[in-house]
């Protein structure tokens, strides 16, 4: 029994080890590899001795073990002067993840005078150390044209080089890219393989995205059981996360998919942890009465709550409840520009566009436009949309 304790033990150790060797630079010494087992150990006395003599023979790894001790206030008071001193040092030797590390405090002015110039030859320098975090870095700096000027294809080839390297934000970024076919050819098949890897690695955003696949059944069989398993594996793995998981968990408990009974007040609880994006349906619950007395005066509160934070359906359903006709187009049209705004920025927003198609449709805040309505509610099914689909099927029947 002792035995098998002590071979757990070891192993455990091993492992930690082992991931932390992924930020080394160089063959660690046998006195840094013993006192990083110390360190392991909680035994941070002993770890920083250690430390400290491999320091002054001017080990990198040491020193940017000693940077991190000091930052996470283990074995020191936490002291962020000595710690950047420490990282600089590492960074100094060639150390990748010091250098990254760095890179990014001066990129953003953390505890040091803002230098984008010299932050990104830090990155740059790490990067082609081939450390994922760097790459990855690179790859989101020319995606969003921060520091640097925006460049598709700079963006696309550090992304690559990142998920090349194992970097689960870069797989999920770029299976984000092949999904809605930004700057590369769409390829769902390969998108869902990107997500895949990611969530089972981990990440609850890939978990979100690998769920919305299946959800639309985009390079992947449809299947609502396997999205709602995804969408809760990723509000389990970020419970803090106000968005995603929880406003499709509570879409699903509101109209019965999934497997699930349909339960108005679960998705209510869904929907509140949602904050904006559920906002507008629990306003739309209380103005139809699903699983609360209908009261409009208190729909009204909550679209107004959605259309404050800045939700366009907020700003459409108060145009609908509104008795003045000036004032309902006043607010269906800041609905329409919101819709126009979000479908050309987030590509793949089928809701956004069953919403402006449908204003299209009865020409709320514009003039009547079925060619155009058509289209939108076209191109929500071609993304998957279920409710997109059966609306063209009523359209088509009846015209």
């Amino acid at each position: 029994m002792l035995q098998s304790i002590k071979k757990k033990y070891l192993y455990f150790l091993f492992l930690l080890l082992s991931l932390f060797m992924l930020e080394m630079v160089t063959a660690q010494s046998t006195r840094f590899t013993e006192g990083y087992s110390f360190y392991v150990r909680k035994d941070f006395k002993s770890a920083i001795n250690i430390f400290r003599k491999e320091a002054d023979a001017g080990d990198g790894n040491a020193m940017y073990m000693l940077s991190e001790m000091n930052r996470k206030g283990e074995g020191f008071d936490k002291d962020s002067t000595e710690s950047f001193n420490w990282l600089k040092k590492a960074s100094g030797t060639g150390h990748p993840a010091a250098m990254f590390k760095l890179g990014v405090m001066y990129l953003h002015g953390t505890n040091v005078t803002r230098d984008s110039s010299a932050g990104l030859q830090l990155i740059q320098r790490s990067a082609e150390k081939n450390y994922s975090n760097a790459l990855y870095e690179l790859g989101y700096l020319y995606d969003n044209g921060k520091d640097v000027t925006k460049d598709s294809v700079l963006a696309l080839k550090w992304y690559t080089k990142a998920v090349e390297a194992g970097n689960v934000m870069a797989m999920n970024n770029l299976g984000f890219k092949y999904s809605i076919g930004r700057w590369v050819k769409k390829d769902y098949a390969l998108a869902v393989r990107l997500f895949q890897k990611a969530a089972d690695a981990g990440l609850p955003s890939a978990m979100f995205n690998l769920g919305r696949m299946y959800e639309f059944g985009r390079g992947v069989e449809q299947n609502d059981a396997e999205a709602l398993k995804w969408y809760r594996k990723a509000l389990e793995k970020s419970p803090e996360n106000e968005g995603g998981p929880n406003y499709s968990i509570g879409l699903f408990y509101e109209s019965g998919r999934g497997g699930l009974t349909q339960d108005y007040a679960e998705a209510t609880k869904y929907f509140m942890k949602s904050k904006s994006p559920g906002m507008q349906h629990i306003g739309r619950m209380y103005e139809l009465g699903k699983g609360v007395p209908a009261d409009i005066s208190v729909a009204t509160v909550w679209y107004k709550s959605a259309a404050n934070n800045d939700n366009g359906f907020g700003m459409y359903y108060l145009g609908h409840v509104q008795k003045d006709p000036l004032l309902a187009n006043e607010w269906y049209k800041k609905a329409i520009t919101w819709f126009q705004k979000h479908i050309a920025s987030t590509f793949n927003d089928t809701e956004s566009m069953r919403g402006l198609a449908s204003m299209y449709e009865n020409g709320y805040g514009t003039e009547k436009n079925m060619d155009e309505a058509i289209k939108l509610y076209q191109l929500a099914a071609d993304w998957g949309d279920v409710e997109a689909k059966a609306k063209l099927k009523g359209i088509r029947n009846n015209y």
